[in-house]
């Protein structure tokens, strides 16, 4: 009875490894609410090396970092019916930008740890981070595995993560139903805006540059409008519609 009772534990273990190593995916609003302590923010990325990545901040959607470069160490890697890598240069390559949940160092795991600075988030299970590429968030934004939401434009994100609690409870399928009066794209340097039917062909679309200067303003009539924004430096640019009794609806779009 006993050889047959040890087999019978080794099969009992290897069948709860390999539970313990499955996992549902968990998308990335959901993966953000379950750490409500860990900064949420959106950058590129302007140096790769062999303990972590250095990431330009672009906006800042939870937490407090007033750094214009923080630095993303290495997490530690992990076994789990198989070795996975923590490397945080996995997050993205050079000059890619992303959106990412992240834990800051408050006690030191490897020898290149540094206090204060962040640490590449544990990922199983869960989905930490997003691309943005021409303008577009790419990933496992929220909604259900069969149904995902996987895009969006950047500005429609940001606008949705502002009308929650800063916890992504503003994203919804049904939210996003909710059309704004207009949509702007940004691809390469040309601004693409959509602006609803019922919006009046009097209003007015002004652009401003990070410091609040007035780069543009030109007529915003309904249907979709094109604007060359090659002459003006990367950055993040303010896209406001003017309506004529004075309503104003904004966004951002991020120039790369």
């Amino acid at each position: 009875m006993k050889p047959i009772h040890f087999t019978s534990i080794v099969a009992l273990s290897l069948f709860q490894s390999a539970l313990a190593c499955s996992w549902i995916p968990i998308p990335f609003c959901e993966t953000s609410n379950a750490r409500p302590a860990e900064v949420v923010l959106s950058g590129k990325i302007v140096h790769v090396d062999m303990d972590g990545i250095d990431l330009e901040v672009i906006d800042v959607l939870r937490g407090v970092e007033s750094r214009d470069t923080i630095r993303i160490w290495d997490g530690t890697d992990f076994d789990c019916n198989g070795l996975f890598s923590m490397a945080a240069s996995d997050l993205g390559g050079l000059n890619d930008s992303i959106i990412v949940v992240m834990p800051l160092i408050t006690a030191v795991e490897n020898t290149w740890d540094v206090l204060g600075d962040y640490r590449r988030p544990d990922y199983f299970g869960h989905n930490t981070e997003l691309s943005i590429n021409n303008g577009v968030v790419i990933g496992y934004i929220t909604g259900h595995a069969s149904s995902p939401v996987g895009e969006m434009p950047y500005p429609d994100l940001l606008a949705l993560w502002n009308d929650g609690t800063g916890l992504c409870s503003g994203m919804s399928v049904e939210g996003m139903a909710q059309a704004p009066p207009f949509v702007a794209h940004l691809v390469h340097s040309m601004l693409n805006l959509t602006i609803r039917s019922d919006v009046g062909s009097t209003s007015t679309i002004r652009i401003h540059a990070a410091n609040g200067q007035e780069l543009v303003a030109v007529n915003g009539v309904p249907g979709t409008t094109l604007i060359d924004l090659s002459g003006y430096a990367v950055g993040m640019y303010q896209v406001v519609l003017v309506q004529q009794d004075g309503t104003r609806s904004s966004t951002r779009v991020m120039k790369l």
